[in-house]
């Protein structure tokens, strides 16, 4: 840290506390402190260090020396296993815990590797420790996985393009929120004062614009975030009961496919049963308003998808894709 980012005591009694406690709220408590206080003191720490998270704020202080994890004992672990190793480091990013599906997608696309293979490496480690991701990230540094020479902020992402290869116009971009929304294609009409042939007539040249191949209103839609041709909306936090097949599941449904065939194309994807797949799919759903278009916003607008995260489309036999590169 440089001398600007240099911690208080007090800050580094907060941390330090982090690292044995679940929440700020426990570590305020333990230290006799308000939780307010004990936030503002970390939020002014963050803002020192140039990070926006608890986590590479600690990671920061582990490594420049001014916290120290305590000595408790770990259980056995795969510390030589490398998706461990990845995984496990995966947490000191300056990335919110919205982002990181996100980011371990793009490290398992790096070095590739299946993201389920990351996101139950960290999984297990997470259940091994039966510790917070603060206390997770010390582990680290007590087990040899960090050793403090490493960046706090991930790589950076391919590059994309500074401007969409194509843009709604506004009677588009009123649609495509109407989708994002929830509202179903053969109601959009009635909403907007457009008959149902004049909806399909702009739906098509969004389709054509961005190089969807399939009918599918969710394909469409996936394919205006990944291309930020619309901003991802702000969306409330993920249903925290799902399994890790579900959040798979719900990844895969960015396919170019048709609806009709989704299921199926998900089950070639992952390796499941497409009865497994259509329950997974079902419990989405549910949580959903019974809206597949909903599902994608949803998953842009907390991360579990993001902007230029872009999967090929799967295509139909005897027939070109046309999907944008």
């Amino acid at each position: 840290m440089t001398a600007a980012a240099q911690l208080t005591e007090q800050e580094c009694a907060v941390l330090t506390r982090l690292l044995l406690s679940d929440t700020v709220t426990e570590a305020a408590a333990a230290l006799g402190i308000p939780k307010f206080a004990a936030t503002d003191i970390l939020d002014r720490a963050k803002n020192r260090a140039g990070v926006s998270g608890v986590r590479p704020l600690l990671f920061r202080a582990l490594a420049s020396g001014q916290v120290t994890p305590p000595p408790w004992p770990l259980p056995p672990l795969a510390t030589d296993d490398p998706v461990t190793r990845l995984a496990w480091g995966a947490v000191r990013f300056n990335v919110p815990a919205s982002g990181m599906p996100g980011l371990l997608a793009g490290m398992a696309a790096a070095e590739s590797l299946p993201v389920d293979a990351l996101v139950a490496a960290l999984d297990h480690l997470r259940a091994s420790t039966c510790r917070s991701d603060c206390s997770l990230l010390g582990a680290a540094f007590t087990a040899g996985v960090l050793t403090g020479r490493e960046r706090a902020h991930p790589p950076a992402a391919a590059p994309r393009l500074l401007r969409p290869r194509w843009l709604p116009n506004r009677t588009q971009t009123g649609i495509l929120c109407g989708l994002a929304g929830g509202t179903p294609p053969e109601l959009l009409g009635k909403h907007m004062d457009m008959d149902p042939a004049q909806v399909e007539e702009q739906l098509a040249h969004c389709r054509a614009g961005l190089g969807v191949s399939s009918t599918s209103p969710r394909a469409l839609l996936y394919a205006v975030y990944v291309h930020e041709a619309l901003p991802a909306p702000r969306m409330p936090p993920r249903p925290p009961q799902l399994s890790r097949e579900q959040l798979a599941v719900w990844m895969s449904m960015r396919l170019d496919c048709e609806d009709t065939d989704l299921a199926r194309r998900i089950g070639e994807q992952l390796g499941q049963p497409v009865r497994a797949v259509t329950a997974h799919l079902l419990a989405l759903r549910q949580e959903a308003a019974w809206s597949d278009c909903y599902l994608i916003a949803w998953a842009f607008g907390t991360g579990l998808l993001q902007p230029g995260d872009e999967l090929p489309a799967i295509p139909h036999p005897g027939r070109r894709t046309g999907a944008v590169r």
